[in-house]
């Protein structure tokens, strides 16, 4: 198992709940310096998953550009895109909001 290589710089999660799927899918950008890795960690929603390393030794704009890609290419796939994180500051997005959820009810 591959852990990221440092303080996380940049954090993508993703899931697909289409159809019969229901798994997730992790891009991290981590390192120090200008020394930056990409790791993935993927598999079923509720499990662990499995944590892949997918480049190191690069300079922090790669990394951000080819997480940016990888991010893209699964959303393309019908991933939704849950939470992004850079540095310490987190912004949460909502990207597909249930019906159920969406309703207001004023009295």
């Amino acid at each position: 198992m591959t852990k990221p290589t440092g303080p996380i710089d940049a954090q993508w999660y993703l899931e697909n709940r289409t159809g019969k799927h229901n798994k997730f899918y992790e891009v991290t950008i981590s390192g120090k310096s200008d020394v930056y890795s990409i790791t993935t960690r993927h598999g079923k929603i509720s499990h662990g998953g499995r944590i892949t390393l997918v480049t190191a030794n690069i300079d922090k704009a790669s990394a951000l550009a080819q997480g940016e890609s990888i991010v893209e290419g699964k959303v393309a796939k019908g991933y939704k895109l849950i939470k992004k994180q850079q540095g310490t500051a987190e912004t949460k997005q909502v990207i597909n909001i249930d019906s159920r959820f969406a309703k207001l009810e004023l009295e």
